[in-house]
Parts: structure tokens; sequence; C-alpha cells
């Protein structure tokens, strides 16, 4: 009976995978045992792979955990989530949602921050950032009309606990323990510039602001977002400000 390329490669993944497979009737060799020690070199090398695109993807999360925690972790994971995408890179994608299944809410966001760095790191295209130069060319009236949307590699994300505090300290050195949660939420914008990562809080405002952007505002209409929250005769100032930090960081492209 003829065997396809396509089925012998599904059968082979299956086996990988720990699935049924009938790939030992395929394989050659001088006896059954044989057989299945060869198989068992690949398939052990092929969970070695995961972890260790596991572990360039979460250093943070590797370095708190140990190896052997990281390794069982892994393992975990590939059982609950069987790798089907041919892109290595992604993985590691729902690491941070297996790990609040298993109610580990702090380790949970420490995983959702290293992931969102990987994501604008390596997953966005890159765009024509809006300038200074550009802004301060237009009259007062086309600044009030201008609308603007974030640049695509650029998250905003809400902790619990002080991810990314922590995240700069494991750099450099572990921790002796887990922080303490915050007394509320923080929010914190991650962004790429210069092919570096970055990352910085933000306040309420800024952060309904920036959600704005998104819904097609103008400047004017920032400004009167902006009102409902502070004093009306702070507000454009307050607005022409954050805007001169978002240009500054390289935040923002034009809309259309």
């Amino acid at each position: 009976m003829t065997t396809t390329l396509s089925a012998l490669q599904k059968a082979f993944h299956d086996y990988l995978q720990g699935n049924s497979s009938a790939i030992e009737e395929k394989i050659m060799g001088k006896n059954a045992a044989d057989v299945k020690r060869r198989l068992k070199i690949y398939q052990e090398a092929y969970q070695l792979r995961l972890l260790e695109n596991l572990q360039k993807q979460y250093p943070v999360l590797y370095k708190w955990l140990g190896e052997k925690n990281f390794s069982d972790l892994s393992a975990a994971y590939e059982k609950t989530y069987t790798p089907d995408d041919v892109i290595m890179r992604r993985y590691g994608a729902l690491l941070s949602t297996l790990l609040m299944k298993q109610d580990e809410i702090f380790l949970s966001e420490l995983a959702r921050f290293e992931w969102a760095i990987n994501e604008v790191l390596d997953e966005a295209p890159d765009v024509s950032l809006l300038s200074l130069t550009e802004i301060q060319r237009l009259s007062t009236e086309a600044l009030l009309k201008a609308t603007f949307s974030l640049q695509p590699a650029l998250q905003c994300l809400s902790f619990d606990y002080p991810v990314p505090d922590f995240w700069q300290q494991c750099t450099k050195r572990r921790p002796r323990k887990i922080p303490l949660p915050s007394e509320s939420p923080t929010d914190w914008i991650i962004w790429r510039k210069n092919l570096c990562p970055y990352y910085c809080r933000i306040l309420p405002l800024e952060k309904k602001l920036l959600q704005a952007l998104d819904t097609g505002i103008n400047f004017e209409g920032l400004c009167d977002t902006a009102a409902q929250e502070i004093p009306e005769e702070e507000a454009a100032n307050t607005v022409a400000q954050m805007l001169m930090r978002w240009l500054s960081n390289g935040w923002l492209t034009s809309r259309g």
C-alpha cells in the first residue's frame, strides 16, 4: 500500500505530540524495540525544542521559576495547547491563559507582559510615525480637526500586580519573593522604538484618551473628553502636553 508524503508527515507529527499514530509501521529497524527507541529520540528532541522556545519567549518567567518548575510548566502547556502553527514564535501565546487557569494570577500577568514585549518587537509591522514637525505645520483650525491612530507596535495592559517593576528587577537579579498586589489595577503602555521595547505607566485619563483615538475622535474631541474629568480650562493644555509626549515616544501615526 502506497503512503503519501503528507500522510507520513501527519503520522510522524501525531507521534511527536503523543497522539495515536501508525508511524511505527513505516519505520525501518532491527526490531520493534529498536523502532521505538529511534522514534523516542525524535520525540524527546521535539519536546526539548518546545521547551527551549518557551525559555526564549519568557526569559524572566524562566529565571523566576527555575529550570525544574519551568520544565513542568512547559510539559503542561504542551499537553493543553498542542502546537499547530508552523511559526514557532507563536507557540507560547497562550501561556498566560494556562497560568490563569491554574489560578497563578501573578505568573499569568508576568507571562502576559513578556508576551506583549515579544509581540511589539516581532509581530507588529513598521509604519510611518507622526512627527512633531508635521503637527507644528498645522493651523489652529486644522489641529482641532486632526485625528490620529496608535502605531501597531503598541499595547495597553492592566495589571493587578507591579509586574513591570518586578520584570525589571528580575533582569538584573532574582527577587526573593513575589510582590504584593497593587492597591488598585495599574495601566501600562508597551511599545517599540528603534527596534527596542519600552514601557511606561499611564494614568486613567491618559488611557481614556488613548482609547478614544480608536473611535476616530479629533483633537477637539479629545479636549472635550478630558473636560469630563478635569476642569475645562485645563483640558486643552493637558491634551496638548499628552500629544507632545505621544509624538516624542513614537506612539502616533496619521489616521487614514
